[in-house]
């Protein structure tokens, strides 16, 4: 599970007999094991091909939980009948049971434009993922054929009542909006801090008061980091042979707990955070030119004042401090030297000194290791155990770590390790609240998409964000915009999937788009909602973003006043393919119009704190935000067209717009399977001819 440079990433340690969920971002392609106890598997990052002669069916559900749909009537939205509805300048055509849906738009004229958005949501793939033994299964195939027409006079099959029907069971209510509204203006999402903080009881902006202001811990004590290994350069690569057997086999031989890993020295003591660097650095000592002593206090600093504030108000509150890759009394340089000599049959048999720093939990601090390795980092955690020897939880799991490659030299400019530092803390957030883990598949980018979605989210929350390019450069420029570029390839509801191309830079950035729509569009204390669930042992990813996606609506009573005691409140959940649908109409709108103030706006459909078409300037250079992939026909200028088996995977979606038109009718009939959905804009409906109408004044621009 990583937010990861895409050639780098780390996977699942495991740590004696229990199960540590690794959360990384970028990790290092060394190729080489931490000790006897604790392993990396980094599989070979390769993508295969697509395959689209799969099963129809996926089994891959949790076999202690069954199958999230069980039957047709699963699939209808229980939405309550009172709930307001306000018909958008937008339709869902119905699909029949064959996968065909047709609607004819009126008067398509030169100059017009019409869109289309073309969503599989296959309830089979819906929170698809790898279990051990089945593993992950290829996709189905899944590809739809659109015919287009101009005709005179032509009618539609389906009627206003249908229209209407089918709009209203696959985006909801739409009445009631009580997200983020902040008009046609990009805005900071501190706007989403001060919402998430408010429900949580918390003052958003002050001072999160430090549960412990004296340390018994000192600058310049140093402790051993026993998940980061030593860069791949480092000596010796295997044990030295018996001195007395100089032909000994030792490939095989691994070197014991604490001596194949990094030290890091404490240079700075913060309000929530203990920073340590490297002792492969500068012995761990701050320097003039890289890591000075400023600076590092200045990332304690974030982290202190932004980042721990932040994402404790969008998610929850630290539960426990507990640690056990950290120790201390470790040596490094024992004598006499270890050799093969010290392993009986295999295993190291020679008593090292060296034992847990079990004290660090006592600082109630973050641990933060600056470790000599690539541009990522990464995240060890594991479930709570039941209680520690004081009866309190007990984690194994608060160290972030950051790799040196993202701090560049003589340069102020940190904002990449302080957008991983965010991401990460998040990780240990999710791991402190109980919240669900699984295994990950292991050529699929090692992505949990509940999870990681979170994390990337938590670096926009804090500051690092996309359209301030304060941002690790490759979650843009590889990760956004990939996505953006790839939309009906990847699929938010489904954790690292081996047959996506570039699999793990999308799912970065359709999960952050996705729960950024989330926290916008939906009652303050989505974070909260989730995590609470979380906590009662609910492991369903689906039914956890369910809970985020919870909206209000008051009436005024009897009275007719608003704000008097006879006032209702009603409270609704959208279902989880009502909440994908309107975030990918969102993508659409807010990636393709070009004014934001026409007649289409609507607050569900708009982002408040993203402008996914700006022009990035990040320290690599200038990215223009490609906006989603569309499709325009026709291709050649005339009509009729048709598209055959445009390919579309479970959860993906494709975007099409429509042009030329020269008055007559246009008549478009597609050809899917009942998964499939099909929403047609803007148009409003003609219920004296039985047809929708092209909205006039509103121009679709690509």
């Amino acid at each position: 599970m990583s937010l990861s440079n895409p050639m780098r990433m780390l996977a699942v340690l495991l740590l004696g007999a229990l199960t540590i969920a690794v959360v990384a971002c970028g990790g290092g392609d060394d190729d080489i094991t931490l000790s006897q106890q604790y392993s990396i598997d980094t599989g070979d990052n390769s993508v295969p091909q697509l395959v689209i002669d799969g099963p129809t069916a996926y089994s891959g559900q949790q076999e202690e939980e069954g199958p999230q749909i069980t039957d047709e009537e699963d699939l209808i939205p229980d939405i309550p009948e009172d709930a307001p509805f306000v018909f958008p300048n937008l339709f869902s055509i119905p699909i029949d049971s064959n996968g065909t849906g047709h609607v004819v738009a009126d008067s398509f004229s030169p100059g017009q434009r019409i869109a289309f958005i073309i969503m599989n949501m296959n309830p089979a793939y819906r929170d698809a993922h790898y279990i051990e033994g089945p593993g992950f299964p290829s996709l189905p195939e899944a590809s739809y054929t659109i015919d287009a027409k101009l005709i005179e006079k032509g009618s539609s099959s389906v009627t206003a009542e249908d229209l209407i029907a089918q709009t209203r069971e696959d985006l909801g209510p739409l009445s009631g909006y009580n997200g983020i509204d902040t008009g046609y203006e990009t805005a900071s999402p501190s706007v989403i801090y001060a919402r998430e903080a408010e429900a949580q009881g918390l003052d958003a902006y002050a001072p999160v008061t430090p549960t412990k202001s004296v340390s018994s811990i000192q600058k310049g004590e140093v402790r051993t980091f026993i998940y980061v290994p030593h860069r791949p350069n480092w000596p010796p690569r295997e044990v030295p042979p018996d001195p007395e057997e100089p032909d000994q086999d030792t490939g095989d031989l691994e070197w014991p707990t604490g001596y194949n890993c990094q030290s890091g020295r404490l240079t700075t003591i913060g309000a929530h955070c203990l920073v340590f660097l490297t002792c492969d650095i500068n012995n761990g000592h701050p320097d003039t030119i890289q890591f000075t002593e400023a600076r590092l206090n200045r990332l304690a600093r974030e982290f202190d004042t932004k980042i721990y504030p932040t994402a404790t108000s969008a998610f929850g509150q630290v539960i426990s401090y507990g640690e056990q890759g950290v120790w201390r009394y470790v040596d490094r340089d024992p004598q006499p030297p270890i050799t093969g000599a010290d392993y009986s049959n295999g295993e190291f048999a020679r008593t090292m000194p060296g034992e847990i720093d079990n004290t660090l939990e006592n600082e109630e601090k973050i641990n933060i290791l600056i470790y000599d390795g690539d541009d990522g980092g990464f995240y060890v955690g594991a479930p709570l155990e039941a209680e520690d020897e004081y009866g309190e939880p007990h984690s194994v799991g608060s160290t972030i770590y950051i790799g040196s490659d993202n701090f560049p030299a003589n340069d102020n400019a940190w904002s990449a390790a302080f957008s991983i530092m965010a991401h990460e803390f998040q990780h240990k957030l999710y791991s402190d609240h109980g919240m669900p883990t699984r295994p990950i598949h292991p050529a699929g980018g090692n992505y949990n998409w509940l999870n990681e979605g979170l994390s990337q989210l938590d670096i926009h929350l804090c500051g690092y964000t996309v359209n301030s390019g304060l941002i690790v450069p490759w979650a843009i420029d590889g990760q956004v915009s990939t996505y953006l570029d790839n939309v009906q390839m990847s699929a938010v509801c489904m954790d690292g999937n081996p047959y996506f191309p570039a699999a793990q830079q999308t799912q970065y950035g359709n999960g952050f788009l996705f729960f950024l729509y989330l926290y916008e569009h939906y009652d303050a204390g989505v974070g909260k909602r989730i995590y609470n669930l979380g906590e009662t042992g609910e492991t369903d990813y689906i039914t956890l973003v369910e809970a985020g996606a919870q909206w209000t609506t008051w009436d005024a009573g009897v009275d007719g006043e608003e704000g008097t005691l006879d006032d209702v409140k009603h409270v609704y959940s959208d279902s989880f393919e009502q909440l994908y649908a309107k975030f990918m109409i969102a993508n659409f709108i807010d990636g393709i119009y070009k004014q934001n103030d026409s007649e289409l706006f609507d607050p569900w459909f708009h982002y408040n704190t993203i402008d996914v078409r700006g022009t990035i300037n990040l320290v690599t250079g200038s990215v223009v935000m490609p906006g989603v992939n569309v499709e325009v026909y026709p291709t050649s200028g005339s009509y009729p067209i048709t598209a055959i088996d445009r390919e579309v995977i479970p959860w993906g979606t494709d975007y099409l717009v429509f042009g030329n038109g020269d008055g007559r009718d246009i008549d478009i009939t597609l050809y899917s399977d009942p998964n499939f959905k099909m929403f047609i804009l803007p148009v409003n409906y003609n219920a004296q001819t039985n047809k929708v109408d092209l909205v006039e004044g509103v121009n679709i621009t690509y």
